[in-house]
Formats: structure tokens, sequence, C-alpha cells
């Protein structure tokens, strides 16, 4: 199962095309996944304007295996905390997975994120909210859809 999850998932990944169909909604972003020698992966995105050489995210992915579903545990190597689990179901030939409510506490917001990938097509869609009123802050929203990437 986790193989499988790992060739659907490893790449580089651009959405090119959606943001040069709407740029003032989606910023130009690559994507790279890769295996590590230890079998966790590692994943760095950046801004197609500032090259990969800066990204404004790079984080080591330990996956597990629950059940039917893929557990992912990521590590932000840029701050060194790791951040929360996201959980995998595979559905239709796609991997998606959900976490609802990742709390961080010293902020007082929590994020929703949602990925989807099939091995050509990678979606993601991170939000942030207030904890205490849940009025959305930042990142996209289910009304504008998630950013697409696409494997190169």
């Amino acid at each position: 199962m986790i193989e499988d999850f790992k060739v659907k998932l490893i790449g580089s990944y651009s959405n090119q095309q959606q943001a040069f169909n709407n740029p003032p909604l989606w910023a130009h972003i690559n994507i790279k996944f890769e295996e590590l020698p230890d079998g966790m992966l590692y994943s760095k995105s950046w801004y197609a304007i500032d090259g990969e050489e800066k990204p404004y995210r790079a984080t080591t992915l330990e996956l597990s295996v629950s059940g039917e579903n893929i557990i992912m545990t990521p590590h932000n190597n840029l701050t060194d905390m790791k951040d929360c689990e996201i959980v995998f179901e595979y559905v239709n030939n796609s991997w998606i997975g959900l976490n609802d409510k990742c709390i961080i506490f010293e902020k007082n917001v929590y994020i929703s994120t949602f990925l989807k990938f099939d091995g050509i097509n990678y979606y993601s869609r991170d939000s942030g909210y207030d904890l205490d009123t849940n009025e959305y802050l930042w990142g996209e929203t289910k009304q504008y859809g998630e950013y697409h990437f696409i494997k190169l």
C-alpha cells in the first residue's frame, strides 16, 4: 500500500496552467517529492518566481499504515516542528488526505487541509481559521477550489 502511495506521489509538479489561466487567484508554484534513503519522503514547495533554491516550505514526511489508511506525519524542516498528521484513504484510484482541524495554539488558529493525488494530478487546499471564532484568515476556501498541480 505504501509503495503505491509513493509511486503515485513522488515526482515534480507545477500548477502553471492554473496560474496562467487566473493569475489574480493562483500563484505559480512548483512542488517536488523525493524518497530519502531511509524510506521517508522529502517535499519542498517554491514560488516559480523565486526558484527551487528558495522554497517557502520544506518537509520530511513519515508514512505509516493504519488499517486501510496511510498516515502522513510531516516535519517542517524550515521551522523544525512536527506538523499535524494527515490521514489518506484510497478512493476511485486516488489517494485523498484530510485533516480538518490542525490546531496551532500559539497562533490561536486551526488549519484545514485537503490533498488528493492520482499519479498525474495533485490537488491541495490549506485554509487557516481563528480558533475562537472560526473566522477564515488565509489560504484557499472550498468556494475557490484547490491548487491543481500536474506532474511534469
